[in-house]
């Protein structure tokens, strides 16, 4: 079995190049990765294949110059 890596939100502001209450923001808009949470009040955290999917549909297609 492998190891599911998980990510918490300073790990995911890093990795995004963005601050802690920006990825919050996200949490409460709905508009970040699929996170789980630890019991009602737990710590937050992403799975890093949720990131990764995520991030795919983050990407802009470029215009030819």
């Amino acid at each position: 079995m492998t190891a599911v890596r998980h990510l918490t939100v300073p790990e995911l502001a890093a990795r995004r190049g963005v601050s802690v209450k920006t990825v919050y923001r996200w949490n409460t808009e709905g508009t970040g990765p699929h996170r789980l949470r630890n019991g009602k009040r737990g710590k937050v955290t992403y799975r890093e294949a949720d990131v990764e999917a995520w991030e795919k549909t983050q990407l802009i297609e470029g215009t030819p110059a």
